[in-house]
């Protein structure tokens, strides 16, 4: 990539594995396409209404379903 080219943001499994990781204090490294979002800080119903507004205005995504996401893999799908 030349200078002049701006830089690619970074793909959206980057993007939701760092707010799952922010969210459940956990470091970036242990979460995975397999980590629960039944984790203790996601698994209330503050939690869960955390990520959902930070998937809303980071991504500007709404998921209906968000409550019955076992894993990162599924909030990705």
């Amino acid at each position: 990539m030349s200078a002049s080219e701006p830089s690619r943001p970074p793909p959206v499994s980057e993007i939701l594995a760092a707010m799952v990781s922010e969210l459940a204090d956990v470091a970036a490294a242990e979460v995975g396409p397999g980590f629960p979002l039944g984790h203790t800080k996601l698994a209330s119903s503050l939690g869960r209404a955390k990520l959902d507004a930070r998937l809303r205005r980071r991504l500007s995504v709404r998921l209906d379903n968000l409550g019955s996401l076992r894993t990162l893999a599924e909030l990705e799908e």
